[in-house]
This record gives C-alpha cells, sequence and structure tokens, in this order.
C-alpha cells in the first residue's frame, strides 16, 4: 500500500513538474536536405515519461520545466540535445548518422 502512495505521488509530482515549465515549439529538419522530419523523438532529458514526436510537416510543441533539455532522436540521424530557457521557438536541423 505504501509503495503504490509512493509511486502515484511521484508521478503526480513529475506531471505538476512538467506542467510548470515553458511552452516550446518548433520544427525538425533534415539538416543535408532541409525537408521535414516526422516521427522524431522527443523527451524531456531525464524525465522519460515526459515526450512527444514531430508530425507530418516536423512541428512539434512541448512544456518542458525551467532550467531542462529536450533530446532529439530520430532513426538515422544524431542525437541532439538543446538546453531550453524560456517560452521559445526552437527549430532544429538534425544531421546524419
Amino acid at each position: 500500500m505504501k509503495k503504490s502512495i509512493l509511486l502515484f505521488l511521484l508521478l503526480a509530482v513529475t506531471q505538476w513538474m512538467a506542467a510548470q515549465g515553458s511552452q516550446v515549439t518548433g520544427v525538425v529538419t533534415a539538416q543535408e536536405d532541409g525537408q521535414p522530419l516526422p516521427g522524431v523523438s522527443i523527451f524531456v532529458q531525464g524525465m522519460a515519461n515526459v515526450g512527444t514526436i514531430t508530425n507530418v510537416e516536423g512541428k512539434y510543441s512541448i512544456k518542458v520545466p525551467a532550467g531542462k533539455s529536450l533530446t532529439f532522436r530520430c532513426i538515422g540521424y544524431k542525437l541532439q540535445v538543446k538546453p531550453i530557457s524560456a517560452d521559445a521557438v526552437l527549430n532544429v536541423a538534425l544531421e546524419p548518422d
């Protein structure tokens, strides 16, 4: 019972922290040709349960807690980590791997 309550509180705090951050939007493209990349995984670094993916136009939107970074992953491209400091538009060009 105590473990269940502790787990619930941990999840609630994590979700609350995610809701207290900055709204970040942008477009992810391929560095070699500038084409939008659909299906790129974007996660808040250190918070595997807070993330999103790009749509068919390479666009994304995510709330990021203050002082955190975003991790961009896509098969065939190098992983990129970008720090976030405030509400922002963050466009990313992924380099082929």
